[in-house]
């Protein structure tokens, strides 16, 4: 049995796109939440120097930077090259996984929501 063009039509035009719309809708704003989420609602991302151990100002580095100051201004504070912070701040996002130091642009993400 075939249904008549003008049927198919018909049904295409009153069910499926617009479910179909739907959908898409529905998967764009999904998208943009998780993404958001997973920022906002980490309150480790704030207290990440707590799981530091407090050895040649490593936890003050961190604090400093989680709370978001840049590389130069910790420099400055602490009396080190920036290029010296970058790299205790790698050493210790690699050696501390379970502290959870944010990147760069985490940071600056999150930083940036909350001065709003």
């Amino acid at each position: 049995m075939q249904f008549p063009e003008e049927m198919v039509n018909a049904f295409l035009k009153l069910f499926l796109l617009p479910f179909v719309f739907i959908l898409l809708i529905v998967f764009i704003f999904t998208v943009g939440r998780k993404e958001k989420s997973k920022i906002e609602n980490d309150p480790v991302l704030f207290e990440s120097w707590l799981y530091i151990p407090d050895i040649k100002n490593h936890r003050k580095i961190i604090e400093l930077w989680c709370k978001g100051k840049s590389a130069e201004e910790i420099s400055q504070e602490i009396f080190l090259g920036v290029s010296t912070i970058h790299n205790i701040i790698s050493d210790l996002r690699r050696n501390h996984p379970d502290a959870k130091i944010p990147k760069d642009t985490e940071r600056r993400k999150v930083n940036f929501r909350l001065s709003q």
